[in-house]
């Protein structure tokens, strides 16, 4: 029995990384001047980085995702979009 404990081996919970968070995102930005909006991120594998696109409710594109910085547990994503009407 001893030895038995002895060859058990044990696993870690493997690290989120880039491929936790590809795919597509719903996310609410609650209180703007234009009350609470939807949008859609998604986001795929590029080489060694994060590439995709910010999507309105209707799933159109707003804007491109210029840089995605990712950590254990977080992406911060960053775009441009502004209404011009």
């Amino acid at each position: 029995m001893f030895f038995l404990l002895l060859t058990t081996s044990m696993f870690a919970q493997p690290k989120p990384g880039a491929d936790y968070f590809k795919g597509k995102w719903s996310i609410l930005i609650k209180g703007t001047p234009d009350g609470d909006i939807r949008m859609f991120f998604a986001l795929e594998n590029s080489n060694d980085s994060m590439t995709g696109v910010v999507q309105d409710s209707t799933r159109a594109e707003i804007s491109k995702i210029s840089k995605v910085e990712l950590t254990d547990t977080s992406a911060t994503v960053y775009f441009t979009a502004w209404d011009m009407t």
